[in-house]
């Protein structure tokens, strides 16, 4: 998911976005929060963003596009960062959907072609041995098998 700030009011009718708590809980009825995430919700009623509000989204479509602008992350200065975190937690959820949608390699791992197309850009198979790693981790500590 990628950082944008509103340039205008938007209403978004599904999907997964991401936002703060102080968002979400102004949005308790239209989203509910993606088990494992920080911040990652899924919409299930329509919800709106005024203008200026900073929101993360997969892959905005044409018209939700002309109303947001792509925010640049910068690294930390203190600690170096680029965001990866960000990136493995979004790697996790499409490791997530991908076996859901059973498009899975013999082992069980999730396709790295079937991530790839949920997050809309490229991924390495490390990314998605450690994504999947991590998302079995989260299913064991939670008891779901």
């Amino acid at each position: 998911m990628k950082e944008y700030i509103t340039t205008d009011r938007i209403k978004l009718f599904h999907g997964r976005i991401g936002m703060d708590d102080k968002q979400a809980a102004r949005r308790e009825h239209q989203v509910r929060k993606i088990p494992g995430s920080r911040d990652i919700f899924e919409i299930v009623s329509p919800v709106s963003f005024k203008r200026g509000e900073i929101i993360r989204l997969a892959d905005p479509d044409k018209l939700i596009r002309t109303k947001v602008e792509l925010m640049k992350k910068e690294k930390d200065p203190d600690t170096g960062s680029d965001g990866m975190d960000d990136a493995m937690e979004d790697y996790i959820i499409a490791a997530e959907q991908a076996v859901k949608a059973g498009r899975v390699t013999e082992s069980g791992a999730p396709k790295v072609r079937a991530m790839e197309e949920i997050l809309n850009c490229d991924i390495t198979t490390e990314d998605r041995d450690a994504a999947w790693a991590a998302l079995k981790a989260l299913n064991d500590n939670s008891g779901d098998h």
